[in-house]
């Protein structure tokens, strides 16, 4: 891999995990935890170690994704975690008026929940999960620092690893009671994952995050069935 004249070192790991083990946090935890024995047993290591985490349905990277979060970390060293701007192809979405205004809803939703005056810091009825930037599986940079105080990714994780972490480092960053939400920062990236599990949400009536995410018949149909089929399936709810 070649970019303009550097030559770019790119490491890749294909491996099938059996039962139990094929879930994503421990796939996740494998590869992470890879990467800092690599960090750790060289000699010398030039700065910190970020890592920068993703998911398998993206469809359009933010090209200065990378380097928009080693600058955002470097610049603010208090920061254990930032999270881009995530969307799920809006192109596709407008197809389908009940599918693009629920999916706007709720991004609208965690923005406005993750506003400083409604933070743990100053509010006493806050919500652990929601009022805080929060982590998901993509567009997510951490520090190596960060994952290791956390001990890691939950390896017995279907979903929500990521969400998982931030949560924890903002109670270790904290009082003991009260977590500190202000290690977790936001970065201008913005990358786009597919929208199928949401279209096969208006299809079914069942949430995305739940039980149908680990259902094999949902994870077969989404993964094999054309996006432009599944949107004829909703359209009874345009």
């Amino acid at each position: 891999m070649e970019k303009q004249g550097q030559r770019i070192l790119v490491n890749y790991v294909d491996v099938e995990f059996t039962e139990p083990f094929n879930t994503v946090g421990n796939a996740r935890r494998v590869i992470t935890d890879l990467v800092l024995l690599r960090s750790v047993s060289r000699e010398e290591q030039e700065g910190q170690l970020y890592i920068e985490s993703e998911d398998a349905d993206l469809v359009l990277v933010d090209p200065k994704t990378i380097s928009n979060a080693i600058l955002k970390l470097d610049k603010y060293p208090h920061l254990d975690a930032v999270r881009g701007r995530q969307d799920r192809t809006p192109e596709i979405m407008m197809g389908n008026d009940l599918l693009f205004l629920y999916r706007r809803f709720e991004d609208f939703s965690l923005i406005l929940a993750r506003k400083q005056s409604l933070r743990p810091e100053v509010n006493p009825k806050f919500s652990f999960n929601w009022n805080r930037v929060v982590t998901k599986g993509w567009n997510t940079a951490y520090t190596a620092e960060a994952y290791a105080l956390t001990r890691g990714y939950d390896p017995d994780k279907t979903k929500d690893e990521d969400m998982i972490f931030g949560e924890r480092i903002s109670m270790l960053r904290g009082d003991g009671l009260i977590p500190n939400t202000q290690v977790i920062g936001t970065v201008s990236s913005k990358t786009n994952a597919s929208p199928r599990r949401y279209i096969n949400e208006v299809a079914t009536m069942k949430h995305a995050y739940g039980g149908s995410f680990e259902d094999p018949e949902v994870n077969r149909k989404i993964r094999n069935v054309s996006e432009e089929e599944l949107m004829r399936e909703i359209l009874p709810f345009a």
